[in-house]
């Protein structure tokens, strides 16, 4: 009867082991099996990820219960001091990532485990071993799909996915859905005139100022969507806090050596305030003019403090004489250095459900406003994000995206017509709520 009820069970856990879909469901089924299998009163899966090696000299990394049938009792997570013939504790198979053991307890009064008992939890160990590592592997391939390698922020297939489930909760309840599109100036003159480690240097400090953003606003996602393209995808955030957060974002990007890369010293020119050039035209004045380039100010704009007490003047919005021409030796230093530090900061555009974009909304479309706003931001040179459907910029922005789809996929549309164009601060409408 003992052997009956033995063989249904290691049968059951083959079967559904064959069938799981993730490894706390295997351990979960494995804790479960090997309980009935045994006639235990309880049952753990323990497993430590020793990828997170200690240094030496350092305790190793403790096993922690993944999954448990019964009662834990004592004995049972953590070993008895004394030898129990009603415990049992056999390894699981080590792989490069994963060590653990499989325990087994019998309550007081019950049946010491006997020789049988103990070859047979040796081969659920073996079975249980062989489907872990399967299922531990197809986790992390899963993890590798959707997780940018170079920045370990999450990429474009997971970024469309949740985009796409927001807007549906959207539709279902009413929930406010927010997308920023950031694009990272200056990063193929850094590979350029400095290598490429430095670009992924660049890449991967963006990203973990994306990341500790988006880790302060509810049911934010960061991503890369490719290249210098970033985005923050936020849930029940309505659009000024993420607007806060966004300028922050950019602030700190064009702040002097984020990145710890250093502007470059202009061309015929001294540095100056913050690697700004102090003479000549690549300093944002003309000749011998340092003050000009100071007046810039942080962020390369005129007045106001770098948290944005008072509105700014755009550097995009200066007099033309104030302005390196376009093409010129000073230009192009420019659109590394940023106005302030060794980047060219980011060019930010923000679409979001709570603001006046009219249908469809639909995840596709708000990618396309956030891009455009985005698009127009990094087109007049400025530090400050761009709304979609906020002001008369913004409005403008979502014209030209919705005229822009049906007819091109080239990007380069949304940009819009030559002419002059008003620079954009939006205001809050209730005042951000976001705190760096």
């Amino acid at each position: 009867m003992n052997e009956d009820r033995r063989l249904r069970a290691v049968t059951r856990l083959a079967e559904g082991l064959a069938g799981t879909t993730g490894l706390p469901e295997a351990a979960r089924l494995v804790a479960e099996h090997t309980r009935e299998a045994l006639a235990a009163d309880s049952v753990a899966v323990l497993l430590a990820d020793v990828a997170r090696r200690p240094r030496p000299g350092r305790r190793p990394v403790p096993l922690r219960p993944l999954a448990i049938a019964g009662s834990p009792g004592a004995g049972l997570i953590a070993p008895g001091r004394r030898p129990d013939s009603r415990r049992a504790t056999v390894p699981l198979p080590v792989t490069d990532r994963l060590r653990g053991e499989l325990r087994a307890r019998r309550a007081s009064g019950d049946p010491a485990f006997a020789d049988a008992d103990l070859e047979l939890l040796r081969a659920i160990a073996a079975l249980a071993g062989t489907a872990l590592i399967q299922q531990e592997r197809l986790d992390e391939a899963h993890r590798l799909a959707r997780t940018d390698a170079l920045t370990g922020l999450a990429n474009r297939r997971l970024a469309d996915d949740r985009l796409a489930e927001a807007l549906a909760e959207h539709h279902r309840e009413g929930t406010v859905v927010c997308l920023a599109v950031f694009d990272l100036n200056g990063l193929k003159q850094v590979n350029d005139t400095l290598g490429h480690a430095t670009g992924d240097r660049l890449l991967r400090a963006f990203a973990d100022l994306l990341t500790e953003t988006a880790r302060r606003l509810p049911g934010a996602l960061a991503a890369r969507l490719g290249g210098d393209e970033f985005c923050v995808v936020t849930i029940g955030t309505g659009g000024d806090e993420l607007l806060a957060a966004a300028r922050h974002i950019c602030r700190r990007a064009a702040a002097p050596g984020f990145a710890g890369i250093p502007a470059p010293p202009p061309p015929g020119g001294t540095t100056g305030r913050d690697g700004v050039g102090g003479g000549g035209e690549a300093g944002g004045g003309t000749a011998g003019g340092g003050d000009a380039g100071a007046r810039t100010g942080e962020h390369g704009m005129e007045g106001g403090s770098a948290e944005g007490d008072s509105p700014p003047r755009p550097a995009a919005a200066r007099p033309a004489a104030a302005r390196p021409a376009a093409g010129t030796a000073a230009a192009r230093a420019g659109r590394i250095a940023g106005g302030t530090g060794g980047t060219g900061g980011a060019a930010c555009g923000l679409a979001g459900t709570d603001e006046p974009i009219g249908p469809p909304l639909t995840a596709r479309r708000l990618l396309r406003l956030a891009d455009a706003a985005q698009y127009r931001a990094k087109t007049d040179g400025l530090l400050e994000p761009v709304v979609a459907g906020r002001g008369a910029v913004g409005r403008e922005v979502v014209r030209l995206a919705d005229a822009a789809a049906p007819r091109t996929p080239d990007r380069r549309a949304l940009r819009g017509g030559a002419g002059p164009r008003a620079a954009v601060r939006a205001a809050p409408r209730d005042g951000p709520r976001f705190t760096p």
